[in-house]
């Protein structure tokens, strides 16, 4: 927990919050408040860095047996002893009694906000916690009297309920006195199973009868399994009685409303209970009044002033009359207009156009047969125009199409095609549905619009496929540069459709055929793509062979200068410890100056290969590396290959360089080779014999080529970087998370540390060290740089 001074301000900017749900994640009313809490506490203190962690009782399912209250305050306890939250949000009544008792398993003072209690007259027993927070005041005097007008020879109400904390406490709160009415009899219907429920509710008269539902959720089915909510509000409307309701989740076809509580509200209300406790902490840290304090102490001492505790300012703030008009009509009930003006109506009568189909039938035949007469040429040349346009153009993204790009092909003298390719398209469909498939398609096609430079021309020509093609004459070397550009682009940010955020990883091929082979080839080379695991793939044209050629002769004579005018140069990447949060290692990458710009080896590197640069490049980039570590307490690690692995020169200079600088200690080597390796002892054997000198060893890219578990049981390495194609995934899917865990559980058994590549953004990095990686590199926490 933090602490806070007067002298330090600043100490307020981080936050952590422990937020602990009664029921299951994809429950509704758990899922609106837990929102609208999140959402709102974000935006009122946009000063703080809040640090979400989140618990879910599932007590739909579960029941909230003492055994089982015990265990959850012990798991809590032990999960986050090292990391004691600053503020505890609960929902609902079975987390709130959790929290409220006497137990050595949980002794924390950490305050807790509380939001959708029905038990308004709770006891807050534990006098070591302070509560402050929302009671979900549903309005039954006005369900009551909505029910009364619903059924106008009403002899009873039913109120119907799952039995659990939050039903029964409805049903104690009905019984007082208070809501009693003469004449109308109030029968409870508490079952835990829905046929049961259903067969009672079946009995009851419709005509002198009305229904309230207090809490369904927690209904089942015969063998004890928990329904979903939609299947329980289908079977209750079914039986044609009279449905009321007092909360927005169970707003359904077949329930005529009433008057409901909102989660996402209670949500909201709670987050404004603590941006305005935060307020008042903002005011006493700058006036030194919390000097020494944690800052659980300074909220626990604010809410005990009274100032928030239990406020119940909700009652009329979350309670809104809803009215469906379409089960008004169905169940032919007739509201007062009074109640009818004050509601908010839904499932409205169908427009004009439906309710009186012949009569504008025979005005829209009127109308047409006079446009016809004064504007048929123009209609006739709009027709033309816009049949044109479908023919070439995608409805979805409103890019030219396929048959656009056929045609388009013939007009560029040389033309480069590369096709783009959503990777996993059809679990991110099956995951979150067609319709945000299709926002993330609209959302792509815009993003690479906005990227194109005016030279080339974008296409959608597949379900998940985009083309660019180059619009004027330009050269591959210029076309390969900007499109790798933009794969970066849009692989290194996050695509936002609402709540979600979603990140895409493409693969692509490159062809620069004749035209009429220019888009099979390049649906080759997107083959080829996926099956070597390559972002992009390119088949060259017969032409353009000659092209690569020159292009091979320029860089190698660029390396040849570069290797003689010393213009070969380290830079590092740091590689961070998530658990310290300290900077001592660093990867050493290769770059060529030219005319004062850095190159990346992309360029090069398959020019050093065909031009046996490569070990020069290897054996130059040692000497720099070690001579940039000369008085640094840094561990570096360098690239080798299984070629440098071969070459005995490079050994034999590299072994002279860790005698001559003394650095031996101070190495990692990573290895580096994505298409495996043939002889398994050699690599071993390579392995043991720079151990001997005191250098360490990493496995990089783990998840391609030799990177697999039974190597590296027998490869005695110190790390593995984990590869970042997986690594960016595990936020956004599961079979990765599991992955990474599952090397991670690995690893940790045979003592190797792990480091994660690739880390981008706040959120990855946060999932990394969640999962208990030991290092984390990657653009998010620092690119490449000429020094250490």
């Amino acid at each position: 927990m933090m602490v806070l001074t007067a002298m330090r301000v600043n100490a307020l900017e981080k936050l952590d919050v422990l937020v602990i749900h009664s029921y299951h994640q994809e429950y509704p009313w758990t899922a609106t408040q837990n929102q609208g809490f999140k959402k709102q506490l974000t935006q009122s203190l946009p000063k703080y860095a809040i640090n979400f962690s989140t618990e879910y009782l599932n007590t739909k399912r579960i029941p909230p047996s003492v055994e089982y209250k015990l265990n959850f305050l012990l798991y809590i306890g032990t999960k986050y002893k090292s990391n004691i939250p600053d503020l505890i949000y609960v929902t609902d009544d079975n987390a709130l009694n959790f929290l409220n008792s006497e137990s050595q398993l949980l002794p924390w003072k950490t305050p807790v906000i509380f939001s959708g209690i029905n038990n308004i007259n709770i006891k807050l027993s534990n006098k070591e916690r302070i509560f402050s927070g929302i009671f979900e005041y549903k309005d039954f005097i006005a369900s009551i009297s909505l029910a009364k007008e619903v059924s106008p020879n009403l002899k009873r109400i039913i109120f119907l309920g799952d039995g659990g904390v939050t039903d029964m406490a409805i049903k104690h709160t009905i019984n007082s006195d208070e809501y009693r009415e003469k004449n109308i009899e109030f029968i409870f219907i508490n079952r835990k199973n829905l046929k049961s429920a259903i067969d009672e509710l079946s009995k009851v008269n419709v005509d002198d009868s009305s229904v309230i539902l207090t809490s369904v959720g927690g209904l089942k089915d015969q063998d004890g399994n928990i329904i979903d909510l939609k299947h329980i509000l289908d079977s209750i409307a079914k039986t044609g009685q009279k449905i009321l309701v007092m909360e927005d989740t169970y707003l359904h076809p077949g329930i005529l409303g009433g008057y409901v509580t909102s989660g996402r509200i209670q949500g909201q209300s709670a987050a404004e209970i603590v941006s305005g406790i935060f307020r008042i902490v903002g005011e006493q840290v700058r006036s030194g009044r919390t000097q020494g304090k944690a800052a659980g102490t300074i909220i626990a001492d604010i809410i005990g002033e009274g100032t928030f505790k239990h406020n119940n300012r909700m009652d009329q703030e979350i309670s809104e009359l809803v009215i469906s008009w379409a089960d008004l009509q169905r169940l032919n009930v007739y509201l007062p207009a009074e109640t009818l003006k004050k509601a908010r109506i839904i499932n409205l009568p169908a427009p004009l156009v439906d309710q009186y189909p012949d009569l504008i039938k025979w005005l829209v035949w009127f109308l047409a047969i006079l446009i016809i007469v004064l504007a048929g040429f123009s209609i006739r040349m709009r027709q033309k125009s816009r049949l044109v346009k479908e023919q070439y153009t995608d409805t979805l993204t409103n890019l030219p199409n396929r048959v656009k790009l056929l045609r388009d092909i013939r007009a560029v003298k040389r033309p480069s095609l590369a096709i783009i390719d959503i990777n996993n398209f059809k679990s991110i469909n099956n995951l979150y549905g067609l319709n945000v498939g299709d926002e993330l398609l609209k959302s792509l096609g815009a993003k690479l619009q906005g990227i194109i430079n005016g030279k080339c021309k974008l296409y959608r020509v597949g379900g998940n496929q985009f083309a660019l093609m180059n619009k004027v004459e330009m050269s591959a070397q210029q076309f390969d540069a900007d499109f790798n550009e933009l794969l970066k682009e849009v692989q290194n940010n996050d695509f936002q459709l609402g709540e979600l955020d979603i990140n895409l990883l493409l693969t692509s091929g490159i062809s620069r055929n004749e035209v009429e082979f220019l888009i099979p080839r390049a649906e080759q080379a997107l083959e080829q793509a996926k099956k070597k695991n390559e972002d992009i793939h390119i088949i060259e044209g017969v032409n353009d062979q000659t092209e690569k050629y020159k292009e091979n002769l320029r860089w190698a004579k660029k390396l040849n200068s570069a290797l003689e005018n010393d213009r070969i140069i380290p830079y590092f990447q740091l590689i961070t410890n998530n658990k310290t949060g300290e900077t001592t290692k660093y990867e050493a990458l290769i770059r060529l100056v030219d005319d004062g710009e850095v190159i990346s080896p992309f360029f090069f590197l398959e020019a050093a290969k065909s031009r046996r640069h490569y070990a020069s490049l290897t054996k130059r980039m040692i000497e720099k590396t070690f001579q940039a570590m000369i008085d640094k307490d840094v561990t570096v690690s360098i690239n080798f290959t299984v070629e440098d692995i071969r070459d005995k020169g490079t050994i034999s200079f590299f072994k002279q360089k860790l005698n001559e600088y003394q650095v031996a200690d101070k190495i990692i080597i990573e290895l580096t080779e994505s298409e495996g390796i043939e002889n398994y002892h050699e690599v071993a054997e390579f392995i043991t014999s720079v151990k001997e000198l005191g250098c360490r060893v990493a496995i990089d890219d783990f998840g391609t080529g030799y990177s697999n578990f039974m190597h590296l049981i027998h490869l005695n390495v110190d790390y593995l970087k984990i590869d970042g194609s997986i690594i960016q995934n595990i936020v956004t899917d599961k079979n990765s998370e599991i992955i990474v865990k599952t090397i991670v559980d690995f690893t940790y058994q045979l003592g190797i540390e792990t480091i994660a590549e690739f880390v981008d953004s706040q959120e990855l990095l946060d999932k990394v060290i969640e999962l208990g990686i030991d290092y984390s590199q990657g653009y998010f926490l620092g690119k490449p740089v000429s020094s250490m």
